[in-house]
């Protein structure tokens, strides 16, 4: 158990949640998900490369 206690489905609507997560503009949303892109792709670590980053992994 994480210790996250989450509502029951049957007593929430998803939509209620979905109002409060942040809508930037497109291109705000396009530069953030850019930036998510290039921090997995080059600094998050990987399990097929012994968790190491790809960065790390090439050097």
């Amino acid at each position: 158990n994480s210790g996250i206690s989450l509502p029951s489905p049957d007593l929430c609507n998803s939509a209620d949640y979905i109002a409060f997560i942040p809508k930037p503009e497109m291109r705000t949303a396009l530069r953030n998900l850019a930036a998510a892109f290039t921090h997995y792709n080059e600094n998050h670590p990987h399990s097929t490369l012994g968790y190491h980053s790809p960065r790390e992994y090439l050097r």
